[in-house]
């Protein structure tokens, strides 16, 4: 992101503007149930069924590492950019809607 952010930087200066998003699933942290269903307390479902109870931690937790590192991780870049010269950032990831430092507010601004 370091190398995306200068090539932007040596092309056409500092950031000023940055309206990110980062979204994604996995398959296997989705379920294939709409609802409880009680052979999931005996791991008797069927290989293409999925309940939330048997949901893949490992899946899950890529999703999460998706959905708030791929806002982060280019917000801290570029808002460095956008620290030394002002600019307005404005993401659009699942995390902004959180009550998290980066949910309260989704639309930053940076001055100098």
């Amino acid at each position: 992101m370091r190398e995306i952010a200068a090539a932007v930087a040596a092309d056409w200066g500092n950031c000023h503007f940055l309206v990110n998003g980062a979204g994604g699933n996995n398959i296997n942290a989705m379920t294939t149930l709409t609802q409880f269903d009680p052979r999931e307390l005996d791991n008797a479902l069927a290989d293409d069924e999925r309940g939330f109870l048997g949901l893949s931690m490992e899946a899950f937790e890529s999703v999460l590492k998706i959905n708030t590192l791929g806002t982060v991780i280019p917000s801290r870049v570029f808002g460095a950019q956008m620290a030394r010269s002002g600019g307005y950032r404005r993401g659009t990831s699942p995390v902004e809607g959180c009550r998290c430092p980066l949910g309260k507010h989704s639309i930053w601004e940076f001055h100098t």
